[in-house]
């Protein structure tokens, strides 16, 4: 069946699993909400990590000519999942630091504004630039005077 959590009068049927974590941690910001959320911020640094790792890995296989290989393609497809995972968990835990019905103001350790600043640096490597600067007609009037 479900379990009520009072988050805004609705009874949750296990659904809303995420939901109900993001309500859990961010109005149990002692106990277990805290050590939670260090070991979440763990898991994402560790995820970080790995992410790292394989992506210096994937440049040295590019680098040395073996790109098309297996080993190569796998280092790729983790990669990939781990920027998927990294993305997913700090967009989680934004929601959960800046949850509007907390009544206790959290205060952002050196990890979380650590993993907030590497997460703003991939949104802004990962974002398609050519949609802003490819089409906007200021940039076309400056390409055609030069």
């Amino acid at each position: 069946m479900g379990a009520y959590f009072g988050f805004m009068g609705d009874i949750y049927r296990g659904d809303y699993f995420i939901l109900e974590v993001i309500y859990i941690m961010g109005k149990n910001i002692d106990g277990l909400g805290r050590r939670a959320l260090f070991y979440f911020v763990a898991f994402l640094f560790i995820v970080k990590i790995l992410f790292a790792i394989l992506a210096i890995v994937h440049i040295y296989l590019k680098r040395t000519g073996k790109k098309d290989t297996q080993i190569s393609e796998t280092i790729l497809f983790w990669k990939e999942r781990l920027e998927f995972i990294f993305i997913i968990g700090v967009s989680l835990l934004l929601m959960i630091f800046f949850f509007p019905g907390r009544k206790i103001q959290m205060e952002p350790t050196f990890e979380m504004r650590f993993l907030f600043f590497v997460y703003g640096i991939i949104i802004l490597v990962n974002v398609d630039w050519k949609i802003v600067i490819g089409e906007s007609p200021f940039l076309k009037t400056v390409q055609m005077v030069i």
